[in-house]
């Protein structure tokens, strides 16, 4: 089945996500309202990218097969993920330990320092999605067998809410509570796919009262929030070192939460105009993931060098994101025409 509307909705979430960290390159004055408020815009496209995942998941269950499944994610997921930290590893290791890496880990043997990086993905910042996604591979037949009765989702608004007090693990470097805490927006887009057309019944009715509601979460983490961004907790949450951050709760995973549904039906409601202008940018959405990280340390390192500053404003934001975008989705398309399906497990797509 061919859902446009979820190809743009894929595209458009690995545009925030690229928005989201380029913000990080950009000389902002973080007290200011403009930073203040594209980062609460911008960043934790992420919850958008887990969403859609598992939307798109329930969606192709009448074709799911346990070990074919695990087959192909370790071919198109885990063997490009393997390549990609290559140059990643290299430097890490050229810089020293990640300041996220347990005590004593200098010490390690290398070969256990490599797994350590590539268990937790923080060699390369993004690339802790990819541990984290692959403990939800791991649990995939459950979730099917779940949606099959669908009695999983009575507990489902319990996670959701738990997930809102959880908030990121310290440098994203704990796949364990990042999977815990992502893995009720992969429920989410599970269920939502489930019951696409009562939803967008609902939406349409509400839609108004939605994106009011986000508009509203916009401003108040723009306005009152310590960090409008993102949240991070003290410890993982099973480490016994546990503690809230000053937020409380992650208002921003709320925030992207009311997001997705709106995207979903203004998607839906303009797919024909829209057509296939983001098709290509969404095939290649999971290689862009994978590269872009590496795309804008090269456009920081070389703006340094050049003596040209990255300004901290919107139009810089939009500029760095769309060139980003396009310079990852250059080097994706390079690889498909050189290695033809081959490149889906190099760079991912």
């Amino acid at each position: 089945m061919r859902l446009r509307y979820v190809e743009q909705f894929r595209a458009l979430a690995i545009v925030m996500i690229v928005a989201g960290h380029a913000w990080y390159i950009q000389d902002w004055d973080r007290g200011s309202l403009a930073a203040r408020l594209s980062l609460t815009v911008a960043t934790t496209g992420t919850y958008l990218f887990v969403f859609i995942a598992g939307f798109l998941f329930q969606l192709l269950l009448p074709k799911f097969e346990t070990w074919r499944y695990f087959r192909s994610k370790l071919r198109i997921v885990g063997l490009p993920y393997l390549i990609v930290s290559i140059p990643g590893l290299v430097w890490q290791f050229s810089k020293g330990p990640s300041g996220f890496a347990p005590a004593g880990f200098a010490d390690w043997p290398m070969p256990f320092q490599v797994l350590w990086y590539l268990a937790t993905g923080v060699h390369v910042g993004p690339l802790w999605f990819i541990p984290m996604i692959c403990l939800i591979y791991v649990v995939a037949p459950l979730l099917a067998r779940g949606d099959r009765d669908g009695r999983m989702y009575y507990v489902l608004p319990l996670l959701f809410i738990g997930s809102l007090f959880l908030h990121r693990s310290p440098g994203n470097a704990d796949p364990i509570h990042s999977f815990l805490f992502y893995l009720p927006a992969y429920m989410l887009g599970m269920w939502t796919s489930r019951n696409i057309d009562a939803v967008q019944a609902f939406m349409a009715r509400w839609h108004w009262v939605a994106l009011a509601a986000w508009v509203g979460l916009v401003a108040f983490a723009t306005a009152y929030l310590p960090s409008p961004g993102h949240t991070v907790a003290s410890a993982p949450v099973y480490s016994g070192e546990f503690a809230l951050p000053p937020e409380i709760i992650s208002w921003i995973q709320l925030q992207k939460a009311v997001l997705t549904y709106l995207l979903l039906f203004y998607l839906a409601r303009f797919e024909s105009a829209i057509g296939g202008r983001l098709t290509l940018l969404a095939e290649a959405s999971f290689g862009i993931y994978f590269l872009h990280a590496y795309v804008q340390e090269v456009t920081a390192w070389a703006a340094r060098k050049a003596g040209i500053p990255l300004p901290g404003d919107t139009l810089m934001l939009i500029a760095l994101t769309i060139g980003i975008c396009a310079a990852s989705y250059a080097i994706v398309r390079a690889a498909q025409l050189t290695l033809g399906p081959r490149s889906r497990l190099v760079v991912g797509s």
